[in-house]
């Protein structure tokens, strides 16, 4: 950084300020005092791992939130995890996923279709043992004959 920001970095309460070149010892310098003011902390950034899931997408990471994830649906050698907000198209497979989560948060469906149980607003009847599930974003996911009693099981209270 640039020393004419050091000042305006400070009106801002900034713990402390490093220019280029940054030295190892300055570098630890910083960290031991960011440490100290934030109470002596091991770590300054803790994630969830617990409550995240990694999707790789292309070269970067993008940790979502398991209540977050409304549906994961298999296309081929992708997945689709959609969100409220997004859809994310990861290169891994279903049970690879599968293996990833907690399946508590989540109902397995169909063969390639898991999604959210807090995600499901409507069950409708298709016939044949199939249902159509409408989920909180909008999305229309139909379960598979082999699921039914999964399905059956959440219309239980």
């Amino acid at each position: 950084a640039c020393t004419d920001y050091g000042a305006a970095a400070f009106d801002i309460r900034a713990i402390d300020f490093l220019t280029k070149p940054v030295s190892a010892e300055r570098l630890s310098e910083s960290i031991a005092r960011v440490r100290r003011v934030l109470g002596h902390r091991e770590t300054l950034v803790q994630v969830d791992s617990a409550a995240r899931i990694p999707l790789q997408i292309g070269r970067r990471t993008h940790l979502v939130r398991h209540d977050a994830i409304t549906a994961v649906v298999a296309r081929r050698s992708y997945l689709e995890v959609h969100t409220e907000a997004a859809t994310f198209l990861s290169r891994r497979t279903l049970s690879a996923f599968q293996a990833d989560i907690n399946m508590s948060e989540f109902v397995r469906l169909h063969r390639s279709v898991i999604v959210g149980r807090d995600a499901i607003v409507a069950i409708r009847p298709k016939g044949a043992g199939c249902y159509e599930l409408q989920l909180k974003c909008g999305r229309e996911v139909s379960s598979g004959r082999s699921y039914h009693a999964v399905v059956k099981a959440l219309l239980r209270p």
